[in-house]
């Protein structure tokens, strides 16, 4: 039996629960001037969307209240972003693009631009954004005209901007997990053994939630039916590397796919050949009864039997008015079985091969009546039923030639009435009302 040793928890210790940080600030509403800021620390990336008047330039600056040295985000009034790194109460230098994306559209007055950078500079002359909560000092300014130029008075001032933790919905999905049956594994400090979606959620330092979700499948250990098999009376059959001769259901434990214990069945059946062969004297017939059977008559079988050529119905008419000796191949089912020789004169079946003269009624309902051709010392009746179970067996030991036996007992059905006298048999069909 495969056994599992869970590790979810230290599966779990490795998730990173970076934080994302964002902060809004309105610097001037009078003129539009708002700040959002994202800092996505997973990503390694910084969001900004900043607002101000269309048809102006305005820009914002980031971690102080002085132009002089001041990194800055400048659009035009047409809507060019760009990158500059402030002057003395002037325009200052340009700077080399560190944004990966920008996108910017009109409503009214008021101009949106969205950007994308990473969140540490390329160098000093750039802002490196914080990867903890906090807060920093903003300064803003516009103008009237659509390029960037000097503002003048009352366009500009200054804000701070505070960014907190923000808390986005995750899921991590684990690999899933395929047990044996009776077998369990550690999932969120509980052992679970039932196949299903289990799902748990983790509180980071935080404060945020994050959703674990683990699929366990449970191996069916069966019993897994094979086909049945079937075997001859008197043969055996190979079942699971054993010669078997007795039918039943058998059972095996092998190693699936996944290392479990998986159990097969498979029914093993005994092919039984019931038949009966019946004879009257004086009758050249010789009848075989069988259900589902196929025959081939043999004769000559007191010596050397050969094949009866075309006699291959339950009926033998017996070539010569039944001088000869014959017996019957009866198969069912695959299996075959021969019969008794049976020896015939010209006037019938030979006088000594036969017990009884008579026997009534037939069928019967309580009692049947017997008459042997002659008294007997040792006399020995068995009834059998049609599957070849002895149902009653009975011993006749006073020589009597004239028998009345009771059959109340038997259930309805056909039966076989086996006669050995001093050796001699003999086997009738009975057929119970």
């Amino acid at each position: 039996m495969k056994k599992f040793l869970s590790l979810t928890f230290i599966f779990f210790s490795s998730f990173s629960f970076a934080q994302i940080l964002n902060g809004t600030a309105v610097l001037s509403s009078s003129n539009n001037m708002t700040v959002d800021i994202t800092v996505d620390v997973p990503q390694n990336e910084v969001t900004i969307v900043l607002t101000g008047t269309n048809n102006q330039w305005f820009g914002f600056g980031f971690g102080g209240t002085q132009m002089f040295n001041r990194y800055s985000l400048i659009t035009t009034g047409a809507g060019v972003l760009s990158e500059r790194k402030l002057g003395n109460h002037n325009s200052g230098t340009s700077l080399t693009s560190s944004i990966t994306s920008v996108n910017t559209t009109v409503s009214g007055s008021i101009r949106t631009v969205t950007l994308k950078r990473p969140i540490a500079g390329l160098n000093s002359n750039y802002f490196s954004f914080p990867t903890s909560p906090g807060s920093f000092i903003m300064i803003w300014a516009k103008g009237n005209g659509m390029n960037l130029a000097n503002h003048g008075g009352g366009n500009r001032g200054s804000g701070m901007i505070t960014l907190s933790n923000t808390c986005l919905s995750s899921t991590n999905i684990l690999p899933s997990q395929n047990i044996c049956a009776g077998d369990s594994t550690l999932f969120s400090g509980n052992y679970i053994s039932t196949a299903g979606l289990y799902k748990d959620t983790l509180t980071n330092s935080a404060g945020c939630d994050s959703i674990i979700e683990l699929t366990l499948a449970v191996s069916n250990n069966g019993p897994f039916p094979l086909s049945p098999v079937n075997f001859c009376t008197g043969d055996s059959i190979s079942v699971f590397g054993k010669f078997v001769s007795t039918a039943g259901m058998y059972f095996d434990t092998v190693s699936n796919s996944n290392g479990c214990d998986s159990i097969l069945s498979i029914q093993v059946n005994e092919n039984l050949i019931n038949y009966m062969v019946t004879y009257n004297s004086g009758d050249p017939d010789i009848v075989v009864t069988a259900t589902g059977a196929t025959f081939q008559w043999l004769e000559n079988c007191d010596s050397v039997a050969s094949l009866l050529v075309g006699q291959t119905s339950n009926i033998l008419s017996t070539p010569g008015g039944g001088n000869g000796s014959y017996a019957v191949i009866v198969t069912i089912n695959g299996c075959s079985d021969t019969s008794d020789c049976i020896s015939y004169n010209f006037f019938g079946i030979e006088e000594s091969a036969l017990l009884l003269t008579s026997f009534h009624p037939n069928p019967v309902n309580n009692s049947i009546n017997l008459s042997l051709n002659q008294s007997y010392q040792n006399l020995i009746l068995e009834l059998v039923n049609v599957q070849g179970k002895l149902v009653k067996r009975m011993n006749f030991q006073n020589g009597e030639m004239d028998l009345e036996i009771d059959l109340n007992f038997l259930a309805k059905g056909t039966y076989i009435l086996k006669l050995n006298a001093d050796g001699k048999t003999e086997s009738q069909v009975i057929l119970k009302n």
